[in-house]
């Protein structure tokens, strides 16, 4: 099985697809902030459908991985 990546906004997991680099990209794009001020990426876990975190942008800075 193949990792679905995505990101989190407002609790919810939005799915963009198989890259982490297209679901930061598309995160971006979008300009959504967490309740921290931060955009969060991850993968949907195929095992127990878990979000699972690998990278953060806080405002106005650089991705970093979790």
């Amino acid at each position: 099985m193949e990792n679905v990546y995505g990101y989190i906004y407002a609790s919810v997991f939005h799915e963009t697809g198989f890259t982490e680099k297209g679901a930061k990209v598309a995160a971006s794009k979008c300009g959504l902030w967490g309740e921290d001020g931060s955009l969060l990426v991850g993968y949907r876990s195929y095992i127990n459908n878990m979000f699972i975190a690998t990278s953060r942008k806080p405002l106005n800075g650089k991705w970093s991985k979790v």
